[in-house]
């Protein structure tokens, strides 16, 4: 068996939602928690937004290249898009929901 030594001076992991890492509630807990920091009086849940985010997202078509998100500001001004149609889909006036859906969140185990 022939090993193959790899030297490497920088690496790039990246992570499919769901893969290396989670979040419990996955995007809709996350549009969730943003807006309840913004608006901690809101009735809107992860469960009523999860309804909207079935379409938009560029890896359900992995087959299909994607040159148009090439760069890390194509790809956020991409899924910043579906963000905030998600935030007007419930009924957020799209000023808000643009503002909410720019804001970028880290989460992890506390």
């Amino acid at each position: 068996m022939r090993r193959l030594k790899c030297v490497a001076s920088k690496v790039i992991f990246w992570d499919f939602d769901g893969t290396l890492g989670y979040c419990p509630e996955g995007w809709a807990g996350t549009l969730a928690a943003v807006l309840a920091a913004h608006d901690p009086g809101s009735a809107v849940t992860a469960q009523g937004l999860r309804r909207f985010l079935n379409e938009g997202f560029p890896w359900p078509t992995p087959e299909i290249p994607h040159p148009e998100l090439a760069t890390p500001g194509l790809w956020w001004e991409r899924l910043e898009a579906v963000l905030s149609r998600v935030y007007v889909a419930v009924g957020l006036p799209r000023e808000i929901a643009d503002a909410l859906s720019h804001q970028k969140w880290l989460s992890g185990p506390k």
